[in-house]
This record gives C-alpha cells, sequence and structure tokens, in this order.
C-alpha cells in the first residue's frame, strides 16, 4: 500500500511474458459536503435539546459523517431569549384589610408573583401591600343642658357614651368616643 492523492498516476507494471505496460490511476475526490446549521432559543439559564442531547447557550461544532464516509460539521448556535425584566406594582389598604390584586386578596406585606412572558420564560411581579397611616380615635366631651338633649354634629344625645364611626381622608375609619355629661 501506498498512498495516492487526487489526481492522474501512471503505475508501470510488467506483464507475465517481461513486457512493460502501465496503469493509469485516476483518483477523484467525493463532493464535499457542505457544512450546515442549526439553531435554537431558551430561556435564560435553560438548555437546548438537540438530538437527544443538551446544549447550553453558545456555538457548537457537531462532527458529521456522510455517506461516503467523509466529515463535515453542523454549528449549532444556541441562543437566549431576551430577559424579561421583574415588574413591580403597589397597593395600599386600610390597617387590617386586604388588598385585591387580579382577583386575589393579598395582606399587607410583599409578594412574588409568577409569571410567564411570551417565550415561555418566567419572570415575575413584586407586589408590595401597605396601610395607610392609622388615623388615631378622638375623644369629645358635651356638657348636657337640662333643657333638650345635647346636640353635636346635628345629631341630638341623651347623657352617656358614644363610639362614632368615622372615616378618614384615605377612607379608613376611625371612630370618636363622645361623652355627653
Amino acid at each position: 500500500g501506498q498512498e495516492y492523492a487526487v489526481g492522474s498516476y501512471d503505475i508501470p507494471r510488467v506483464d507475465g511474458n517481461g513486457c512493460p505496460y502501465k496503469t493509469v490511476l485516476t483518483v477523484t475526490a467525493y463532493p464535499v459536503t457542505p457544512d450546515d446549521a442549526a439553531s435554537g432559543e431558551v430561556c435564560e439559564g435553560e438548555t437546548f435539546n438537540y438530538e437527544g442531547q443538551e446544549y447550553a447557550v453558545g456555538s457548537y461544532d457537531i462532527p458529521r459523517v456522510d455517506g461516503n464516509g467523509c466529515p463535515y460539521k453542523t454549528v449549532l448556535t444556541v441562543t437566549a431569549y431576551p430577559v424579561t425584566p421583574d415588574d413591580a406594582a403597589s397597593g395600599e389598604v386600610c390597617e387590617g384589610e386586604t388588598y385585591n390584586y387580579e382577583g386575589q386578596e393579598y395582606a399587607v406585606g410583599s409578594y412574588d408573583i409568577p409569571r410567564v412572558d411570551g417565550n415561555g420564560c418566567p419572570y415575575k411581579t413584586v407586589l408590595t401591600v401597605t396601610a395607610y397611616p392609622v388615623t388615631p380615635d378622638d375623644a369629645a366631651s358635651v356638657s348636657y343642658s337640662h333643657v333638650a338633649p345635647s346636640n353635636y354634629e346635628r345629631q341630638e344625645y341623651a347623657v352617656g357614651s358614644y363610639a362614632i364611626t368615622r372615616v378618614d381622608g384615605t377612607g379608613c375609619p376611625y371612630k370618636t368616643v363622645m361623652t355627653v355629661t
């Protein structure tokens, strides 16, 4: 065995009678199989499954062999979808109440609400629920005139104590404790 590159060769020979002749050897190359390309997109931090194997974001040369036994490659490029940033939402409630966000009730606190973007990738909404400042209860004192019941804010009250429910500027309840003497 001698190795021959692509080309044409005259190989001298001698027949059984001692007479020279030659063999013309022509070596040709198979048509070149061109490299091909494949691609995939994944969510940040995930892998792409290609032909049963997992690939992280990056570029890969995958060796191949064509039908003639000649090598070529597939260039696989895996990219990540743009990351959808987390977003924020907030709400305020009166002390002891809950905040309705997208049909669900949330008490005062912070919540990570999982989301999925248009590419199927996860992100979250951070919901922060706070309470309005509490308006403290107050007190009022009214003296009773023995002629008629006492009048407080256009309402008549007899001698006694009364808890009058009020609403502050944020819509939250508090009370005035009124004592009529």
